[in-house]
């Protein structure tokens, strides 16, 4: 067991940095977000195709709305597995400890899918009224919600599992199953003259499989590790791990579902200010726009904050400076070359993913593009600083913002249409940005023998 743990992570502090292992990893995740991204432009494409504008509004607003509930309800099982259990594993791993924090971590999503479960039997009535979704759908869209969000947020702590155990290969294998699935099914719905019920079904067996693979992925490395089947800590053990761990899970919470900011509240916003055809539009151009911005937040973030955090956790405070400045560099030069591409070719590509009807999504596709061109800049900041257990600070730097956003989105869909989104989208980065540079200044500056702050 101990030489399973060591293989799969270095944790004796290095002689010489190496900024590249982030980057390894994030490679090793990009294979299978390769085929991700190209699927997801794929089943986006037949399903805009084969439902029109407005059934297509209403089968990524049904699918946005469970994301933003699992989003909301989630506890952070994943990172809080990555942090402590980077301390568990720091010189000679302490397997009871580490066992303590996976079985906090299945506490913690229990508690989230509870939490969603409540949520949505008050406010869904609500939630149909507000989005106009017709009567017909309603019952099929409650148990949409409720079985995706039990899924999804089931699922979080095995994703820190392999995390934990830089088991970035199998995250890879893992992360094709859905897309691909998801494509195949979305074929299969065209051929078969589909409608939206059909792409509904389509949507919930891809994601079934997909975490269940998941799951089964994580269980496989625990076995290899031998701890899977090992006897359990007690009750009190369990629902209080480590000092501080509530602190951190809270406020890791709450950065979470502030995260919603950027990433759901606008479709949601569209699809009650405006109307379902809208909310495809701009679901179209934020696909394309995730394209690059999930090289950080899916393939890079993962693998930095695990790495970090292990640079953390053996001390090695000038290493973590120096990953995090050459990763930004090189980060910032990739972004700025695939923004130069899409404002050349938006239109084109537009009209090549979804048709004719959809290219009115490119000036806000624009604006998003700018917004995630921001946000790389500061990409290498949040998980410095969540390593370091300033999980505080994040959640201001994503509160504040909020305080100009919001008002900007709710202000800005009636008379600059879709693109007042996407200029909501870039103060938001932009604020963001500036508040994680400013409290990242003393951890960068941090000398070799200085602890964590």
């Amino acid at each position: 067991m101990h030489a399973f743990i060591m293989s799969t992570r270095s944790g004796a502090p290095s002689a010489r940095p190496d900024w590249t292992k982030p980057l390894r990893n994030a490679g090793r995740l990009a294979a299978g977000r390769g085929v991700q991204a190209v699927c997801s432009l794929g089943y986006l494409a037949i399903a805009a195709r084969a439902l029109g504008p407005q059934d297509f509004g209403a089968l990524v607003l049904i699918h946005a709305l469970a994301l933003t509930i699992a989003q909301f309800s989630t506890f952070g099982s994943k990172e809080m597995l990555v942090r402590f259990g980077s301390l568990a594993l720091a010189g000679a791993p302490d397997v009871a400890r580490l066992r303590r924090l996976i079985r906090f971590g299945i506490v913690l999503d229990l508690m989230g899918t509870v939490l969603a479960w409540g949520g949505m039997a008050v406010a869904a009535e609500w939630a149909f009224n507000q989005f106009d979704l017709v009567d017909n759908l309603h019952r099929l869209t409650l148990i949409y919600w409720f079985a995706a969000v039990a899924i999804m947020n089931l699922s979080q702590t095995s994703n820190g599992v392999l995390r934990l155990f830089d088991r970035f290969n199998l995250l890879a294998y893992q992360s094709t199953v859905e897309p691909v699935l998801r494509l195949l099914a979305a074929l299969l719905m065209l051929l078969l003259h589909a409608d939206l019920f059909g792409f509904l079904v389509a949507w919930f067996v891809a994601l079934l499989v997909g975490r269940l693979t998941l799951v089964l992925a994580a269980r496989y490395t625990l076995w290899q590790a031998r701890l899977a089947s090992s006897a359990r800590p007690s009750l009190r053990q369990i629902l209080n791990p480590e000092p501080g761990i509530w602190r951190f899970v809270l406020w890791l919470q709450w950065t979470t579902t502030i995260g919603l900011a950027d990433t759901q509240l606008p479709l949601l916003a569209i699809g009650s200010l405006a109307d379902t055809g809208a909310a495809g539009l701009f679901k179209v151009a934020q696909q394309i726009t995730a394209l690059f911005e999930r090289a950080n937040s899916k393939l890079l973030v993962p693998s930095l904050y695990t790495e970090l955090a292990r640079l953390n956790a053996t001390g090695e405070h000038t290493q973590s400076r120096q990953v995090v400045m050459k990763i930004t560099g090189w980060m910032g030069a990739v972004v700025a070359m695939l923004f130069l591409l899409l404002l050349l070719f938006g239109k084109p590509l537009l009209r090549l993913v979804a048709g004719q009807n959809f290219v009115g999504a490119n000036s806000v596709m624009i604006w998003l593009a700018a917004a995630g061109v921001i946000g790389t800049l500061s990409v290498t900041l949040e998980p410095l600083l969540m390593a370091a257990g300033r999980i505080r600070t994040i959640a201001v730097a994503g509160t504040v913002p909020l305080a100009v956003y919001v008002p900007m989105l709710f202000g800005l869909i009636g008379p600059c249409g879709l693109s007042g989104v996407g200029m909501a989208a870039v103060a938001y980065a932009s604020l963001n940005a500036g508040i994680l540079a400013y409290a990242a200044r003393r951890i960068l500056r941090r000398k070799p023998e200085e602890g964590t702050a």
